[in-house]
């Protein structure tokens, strides 16, 4: 395949680079023109001068049958090749000498002379993504490496300083995300979950209840004066179902035993098969807590193999002031990476085979295996990854920066600037000492205000007062408003206030998480709707039609 090389197509024959012209293409010799009249009164060509510094065209076919040029001055000094994109080309045009442009194509490649192509980039080779394997480490250590530094004897190593640090870091929390500190009330597997939206005259109340006696929805829907409320239970072997507004009747459906009335009929086998499967995981789902503790065994199998050293101290900002920071460096390798990935498929992979099963029972299209191929997707991505030399930075028993430096490809420093605490300021900084990316903090009593900048341009802020729960967070595409309240019981957002660059919206909504469920109970007559015979789903649909209408 060949280029044209002014333009860089690819083309069957080759071209001059210089003039362009076809050079003796699968030709064997041009056919003459005969019996052409010839140019009268033609002035002579004399002292021409031939292009000067020209690089020489290698490689392509010799011109063959051209007619020859007289009086002409050889080349000279012509420049090698690697200096054609250097050496501009002199035309000599009515006697005077024009500089050209000096791109040119390869006619043999496409590529343009004296240009290099960009590079593809490898694993680690962004900004974000050493950023993000920042994040990781942190996240992992903050998850097992207390309780490994109590428990394998490295209390005063380099190591345990690390550990220290990143935890003390952490633990420097912000009331608002102490607000969110949630987690001991979704293990206890016991708990409601609140919602309501209210928007152009509708409205929706709903609870979504998990507790000993299985799980819950239940709410009211009032849409123009009309309100219709609803109670769903899924208990071990039964779904129940009560809407008054259509009927005072609970309904029923066994989905672990036999089910062979009217409507059973009508459906398909696979497709109560999957109802049956779907009501069944919905039941039995709950808090994976085990998975986190089997992450955390392999954190600390991992971090055992890192080996730290001290290095050199270096200085860098804390709270306003520049501080003299000790430096502790280790390498992580892809080894490291895939031994976590493998430990979080392996902790997983037993809930996920369940949706599996699921999704092959509600999805015909869905693929066994879709989750593992993921992983192993991953584990190809994982093998372009370079060692990446590690160095934590210490002040004061917390993190005042990490620096990461994949194997041949230049560090990024995430530098904890501090303020009322540690990670209250942040900054992430490439190699040449340009910031990138930022987050600013400020308190002044109650009210705290967080700014998130990407190329020193702002692009997200979130104003919190603790005292009274409010939040506002605005960007230039959106703005919300509401509060934010918690309490050791739970945790309630509501939002009063919703924009955009368009426009002002009528609406009001709020979520809410708290410990404990309080069941209702559902009091009337049953309808098991997988055993009911025809009339009695004809006289059903009957009472229906006159409640409603």
């Amino acid at each position: 395949m060949n280029f044209d090389p002014m333009t860089g197509e690819p083309i069957k024959k080759k071209f001059d680079p210089m003039t362009g012209e076809p050079i003796n293409n699968d030709v064997a010799a041009e056919t003459p023109v005969e019996n052409a009249a010839p140019v009268q009164n033609a002035a002579p060509v004399e002292n021409i001068t031939l292009v000067q510094n020209v690089a020489p065209v290698e490689n392509t076919t010799p011109v063959q049958n051209a007619a020859s040029v007289e009086n002409t001055t050889p080349e000279e000094n012509a420049a090698p090749v690697n200096q054609a994109a250097d050496a501009p080309t002199e035309v000599l045009t009515n006697n005077t000498t024009q500089q050209q442009p000096t791109m040119g194509f390869d006619p043999m490649t496409g590529q343009p002379i004296g240009v290099q192509p960009k590079k593809k980039k490898g694993f680690l080779k962004s900004t974000a993504s050493k950023v993000v394997l920042a994040l990781i480490i942190v996240a992992a250590i903050a998850c097992g490496g207390v309780a490994y530094a109590f428990h394998s004897g490295i209390l005063g190593s380099d190591s345990d300083k690390v550990l220290k640090a990143i935890q003390n870091t952490l633990d420097d929390k912000s009331e608002l995300t102490q607000a969110f500190d949630i987690g001991d009330i979704a293990k206890s597997n016991e708990y409601t979950m609140g919602f309501s939206v209210e928007s152009d005259g509708v409205s929706v109340d709903g609870s979504c209840l998990v507790g000993k006696e299985g799980k819950q929805i239940n709410g009211s829907v009032n849409a123009y004066s009309t309100d219709i409320d609803f109670a769903l239970n899924l208990t071990e072997d039964e779904l129940q179902l009560q809407v008054p507004y259509v009927s005072d009747k609970v309904f029923t459906y066994n989905y672990t035993g036999d089910n062979t009335g009217y409507l059973m009929e009508e459906l398909d086998s696979d497709e109560v098969d999957a109802l049956n499967k779907l009501l069944e995981y919905c039941y039995n789902s709950k808090y994976n807590d085990g998975a986190s503790e089997k992450l955390k065994d392999a954190f600390v199998d991992e971090y055992k193999t890192l080996e730290f050293e001290s290095v050199k101290e270096e200085k860098f900002e804390v709270d306003g002031k520049e501080r003299s920071c000790k430096g502790y460096g280790t390498v992580i390798t892809k080894k490291n990476i895939q031994k976590l990935v493998d430990a979080y498929e392996e902790a997983t992979s037993e809930s996920l085979a369940d949706m599996e099963d699921l999704m092959v029972q509600l999805d015909p299209t869905y693929t066994v295996g879709s989750y593992a191929e993921s992983f192993d997707e991953l584990r190809d991505a994982l093998e372009e990854m370079p060692d990446v030399s590690a160095t934590f930075y210490v002040y004061d028993n917390k993190l005042a920066c990490i620096e990461l430096q994949p194997k041949g490809d230049e560090a990024i420093q995430i530098q904890f600037l501090g303020g009322d605490r540690r990670a209250q300021n942040m900054r992430v900084v490439d190699a040449d000492g340009n910031t990138v990316f930022e987050i600013t903090g400020e308190k002044a009593g109650s009210n705290e205000t967080t700014e998130l900048l990407v190329d020193d341009e702002s692009v997200l802020s979130l104003e919190y007062d603790s005292k009274s729960g409010a939040f506002s967070l605005k960007s230039d595409e959106f703005s919300l408003g509401g509060t934010i309240k918690s309490d050791k019981n739970g945790l309630e957002i509501t939002i009063d206030e919703c924009s955009d660059e368009y426009d002002d919206y009528d609406f009001e909504g709020s979520i809410s998480l708290k410990k404990g469920a309080d069941f209702e109970e559902l009091d009337g007559d049953k309808f098991d709707i997988g055993n009911a015979s025809e009339d009695e789903v004809m006289d059903l649909m009957t009472e229906i039609s006159d409640n409603l209408y």
